[in-house]
This record gives structure tokens, sequence and C-alpha cells, in this order.
């Protein structure tokens, strides 16, 4: 929808992003069984929040692989200071000859984030990838590229769940994209000999690739801006670096501004109150006491504090389940007591 908007009235035209939160099958919710299916992006920490809220068990396969993945989180006052600091990072990675794959939320913040690495000097030209059909049709080309030394990808939600980025770089599809840059066919005179000498260049260029970035400290880095609406997205992009064991680096850039954008009517930010600077946290836990006055929504003590629904854990004593149908009735007695609480008073 975002790409047919953006196509017909521009970057103006463009509305809400269409999102898809923690689908399931009426059947599968309603039904006496005790599960509903498999997921490879659930962990120790969401099992607790994925029972409590569908009342489903949950049973965590630990790899069979070591995670040599870094994740971190960093939080910010705005959306701007988020998207400024992670430009600026992604630039200093590009620098080091680090793969580099941005995660937009939307077509235009897309294009935005592309525009700000230009901008600040970024010294090779970042490929863009939305759902946008001048973009689409390079996909393949721009996948197989993601994962070179130096290069910078910024793409949209769509470079979660089964997108593969190859450390190094896709040997097979940049040795199809090499023939066609010489404009050669299988009917094409030298071709065969042609293809024998792109093949064994590109491979010896993607083994010296992954001999560099698979250690310590290197490896692909993947940089997400905003607040996911479940920790099934969250992981899902973060799950594009570290794959089978390798080395790599997943990094949220959040703001106190997120939720305002996802759920305005919901939302109140107050003026004065939270962190003068970025607060860096760890995955799935809170740093400064964030701006945002989170009203409605899952209600409690730790929805006033600002955290998403998702990451306040079921196991936790202060957490008041999601209400349903009437009971959806917000307490304003005990909403109060909860921002009391907050203030300390």
């Amino acid at each position: 929808m975002e790409a047919v908007e953006y196509r017909v009235h521009g970057a103006d035209g463009v509305g809400e992003p269409t999102r898809t939160i923690n689908t399931m099958s009426q059947q599968e919710f309603d039904g006496d069984t005790p599960w509903a299916g498999a997921t490879g992006v659930i962990d120790q920490e969401s099992k607790e929040v994925f029972a409590a809220r569908y009342g489903k068990t949950v049973v965590y396969v630990r790899p069979d692989t070591k995670l040599n993945r870094v994740d971190g989180t960093l939080e910010f006052k705005t959306i701007a200071g988020a998207q400024a600091r992670l430009a600026k990072d992604a630039i200093a990675a590009a620098h080091r000859r680090l793969p580099v794959l941005i995660k937009a939320r939307s077509v235009n913040e897309a294009h935005h984030i592309y525009g700000l690495l230009l901008k600040a000097g970024l010294k090779r030209s970042p490929n863009l990838l939305t759902t946008e059909a001048e973009y689409l049709a390079q996909e393949n080309d721009i996948l197989a590229q993601a994962g070179v030394p130096g290069q910078v990808t910024v793409s949209t939600n769509m470079i979660g769940r089964g997108t593969d980025i190859k450390l190094g770089g896709d040997a097979e599809k940049i040795i199809e994209l090499r023939m066609r840059e010489l404009g050669l066919t299988p009917d094409t005179p030298k071709y065969d000999s042609t293809l024998e000498m792109v093949e064994a260049g590109v491979r010896r260029t993607v083994g010296k690739n992954v001999a560099d970035l698979n250690v310590e400290g290197r490896g692909l880095q993947v940089f997400g801006l905003g607040e996911s609406d479940s920790p099934r997205t969250e992981f899902q992009w973060r799950g594009r670096a570290g794959r089978k064991g390798e080395h790599g680096l997943s990094r949220l850039y959040r703001s106190q501004e997120d939720e305002a954008v996802r759920n305005p009517a919901g939302v109140r930010v107050r003026r004065g109150h939270g962190p003068g600077r970025a607060g860096r946290t760890g995955q799935g836990r809170r740093g400064d006491r964030p701006a945002v006055d989170r009203r409605r929504g899952s209600g409690g003590p730790a929805a006033v504090r600002g955290e998403p629904a998702w990451r306040v854990g079921a196991g936790r004593a202060r957490h008041r389940p999601r209400p349903k149908g009437r009971a959806a009735v917000i307490d304003q007695a005990a909403d109060r007591r909860a921002a009391r609480d907050h203030r300390g008073g």
C-alpha cells in the first residue's frame, strides 16, 4: 500500500505503515490444544509473555550453534535524534569496511535515511530497497551485495523474515550479476571462458571477505529504527546478523516518540520529564526514565513508565493483564495511583 501511495501521491501522500501483529487463527486461539505452531523467533524471556497472552505452552529449543551476535539498544528523546545517530554509526561502520543493513519503518523513512547518509558524506553510495517497483526489480542484486564489506543497504520491514544476507556477499548471485554487466549470455562467444574467470575471481574475493568479516567485533551490522510491536518482529530483523554462528551486531535505535507515532491517541509526551541525552539499555530492559506516558493500553504502573506492552514480562508482580470487553474501560483511580507511585509520592 505504501508503494502505491508513494507512486500516486508522492512522499506527502504516504499514510501510516501497514502492520501485522501476532496473527493467529480463531481455531488455534479458542481450541483446546495447548499448542499453536512453531516459530524460530521466540526465546526464554518472551516465553512468559506469549503464554500469558494466548494461554499457550511454549517450548524453547536452543540453537545447535553458539550465538556470536551482539545485541544492543540505544534510546533517544526524539526520532530525529535516533535517525541522526544511526546514520553516524552506519557511516563509521562502513569506513571500517563492515556491511551495514538498516531497517526503516516506512518507505518515507527509508528515503530520509538514504538522504542523511549521502548528506553526511558516505563514500560508497548506499543501496535502497523498498516495496516500490523500481527497487523491487533489483531486490536479488541488492541482497546479493548487502553482505559485501563497506556496503550500506537501507530497507523497510521487508528485510525481516526469510531474508538471508550472506556475509561477504552471495557468490552465486554476484557471478550472475557480473555476467549481465558484461552483456554476456550462454550463446555469446567466449561465454564459458569468461564465466570461468569471473567465477574464480568472485569466489576468491568472497572468501577473503568472509575471512575478514567473520571475527569478533566485526560481521554484518544490522541497525533498526523504532520500537517493535512484538518480540517476534524484533527478533526477525535482529536475526539477519549472526546467522549460523557468524559474528555480527544488531542495534535498536528507539526514541521516546516512537509510541506516539504508533498510537497517538493513547500517548501523552510530558515536557521537562525524562533524560536529556540518549540512554543505553540492553535488549528488553528499560533505560533512563522515559518522557512517554501511555495512559491507555495494557495499563498498570509498567505502562505508565513507558515500557512497550510486550516488554513487560508476565511474571512481574505489578503487571496488569490486558483488559477485554467492557473491562477495557480505564480504571481512573488505579491509573492515578500508578502515576503517583511512579513519581515517588
